[in-house]
């Protein structure tokens, strides 16, 4: 990293806060960054570049990442942090660190002390904010389905009633989860998508898959999908169908 520590510096506005980079770090990270300030656009002459929408305690998770910090723990109310976090890195093309904010957004979901249920507001947040194959839609989706399912024979759709009677998307995602969870258990393995093979709901676009995910994806068949038409693995909760295509 130090080689990339030069002079050349360049702002960042997020919202009303300024962020002073190394250019040549910000660039190496980040495809949309080596585009803005590499390009004949006009950052590159001015050495600045303002994100609109963005949210300034979000873009610092970033720039703790960008020199060096680990990727910690989500905090009890920090979630919506991260859940912003997520979304930046697919505007930013930030496979790594999007790779490593699923992961904290998973294991906080395992973890919660909090009711399990994924409120109705973060469901709505993440689909207008995400495209269609993001795995943030995919994971909050059937975690949804899961805390639903397991309220069976009283199984409370309520909480999503409003948005599934809205239909489009999240309710044509949230049905066919549900589905795939009554094909598959109770004699099938949990289908709780906090557990299993993290590389599930990875980006893997230009960087590898994982190591687990390498090693075990042949155990299904290249017929079995998940959500986002990945081949499933063995770390898998299980070999939900398909989401239409969008």
């Amino acid at each position: 990293m130090t080689s990339l520590l030069t002079e050349e510096m360049v702002t960042v506005f997020v919202g009303n806060n300024k962020f002073y980079l190394h250019k040549d770090l910000l660039c190496d990270r980040s495809d949309y960054f080596r585009a803005c300030f590499n390009g004949k656009f006009h950052e590159a002459a001015k050495k600045e570049v303002r994100l609109l929408g963005d949210d300034a305690e979000t873009f610092e998770l970033f720039v703790d990442w960008l020199y060096g910090a680990p990727v910690k723990e989500i905090e009890p109310d920090g979630l919506f942090s991260y859940l912003a976090l997520v979304m930046l890195c697919e505007k930013l093309c930030l496979e790594p660190l999007h790779n490593a904010a699923m992961d904290q957004i998973r294991t906080f979901y395992r973890h919660c002390s909090q009711p399990d249920r994924v409120p109705a507001w973060t469901i709505q947040y993440v689909y207008e904010n995400t495209a269609p194959n993001c795995p943030l839609r995919r994971f909050i989706t059937r975690f949804a389905a899961w805390t639903t399912w397991k309220l069976i024979p009283n199984p409370d759709t309520i909480v999503y009633q409003t948005l599934l009677e809205k239909g489009g998307d999240f309710a044509v995602h949230f049905a066919s989860a549900l589905a795939a969870i009554n094909t598959h258990l109770p004699s099938g393995p949990t289908g709780d998508p906090t557990y299993g093979s993290s590389c599930t709901f990875h980006n893997h676009k230009v960087s590898a898959k994982c190591w687990d995910y390498v090693q075990h994806e042949r155990v299904y068949d290249s017929g079995s999908r998940n959500f986002g038409g990945e081949a499933l693995t063995a770390g898998d909760s299980f070999r939900p169908h398909s989401f239409p295509e969008d």
